[in-house]
């Protein structure tokens, strides 16, 4: 996607054109991309307990904060996804957040696999 825009301005005889790079107002900042990646992984980890429990209120609580997450994950995903020049392990981690902080089995897995990539994307 070419997100080059050209502004001319026409003053008298003079002709002023300026051509600046502009990002998607969804754009994120790889910094700001890692911070929020982070940030569900340590949710992800902090629903563990709840994952494992037997115990209907923690299973609700699990499901409570998955709902939340998970739509957190999303909107992260589609952002890393249209912000050109993004490290891509960025967006593989960005992929699997969703389980990550799902109450599905084996979800610690891709906290795992997202925590991998992102020390990858910061090498």
């Amino acid at each position: 996607m070419d997100f080059r825009r050209c502004i001319t301005f026409t003053t008298g005889a003079a002709v002023l054109a300026l051509t600046f790079i502009a990002m998607p107002a969804h754009a994120i900042s790889e910094e700001r991309s890692v911070e929020r990646l982070s940030e569900l992984v340590s949710t992800g980890w902090a629903m563990e307990e709840q994952r494992q429990s037997n115990d209907v209120h923690a299973v609700q609580a699990c499901g409570d904060a998955m709902r939340v997450a998970q739509a957190e994950a999303q909107e992260l995903r589609a952002e890393i996804a249209a912000t050109p020049g993004l490290p891509m392990n960025l967006l593989t981690a960005a992929s699997m957040a969703n389980r990550c902080v799902s109450c599905l089995p084996g979800a610690a897995t891709s906290c795992d696999e997202m925590e991998e990539q992102l020390s990858q994307a910061s090498e």
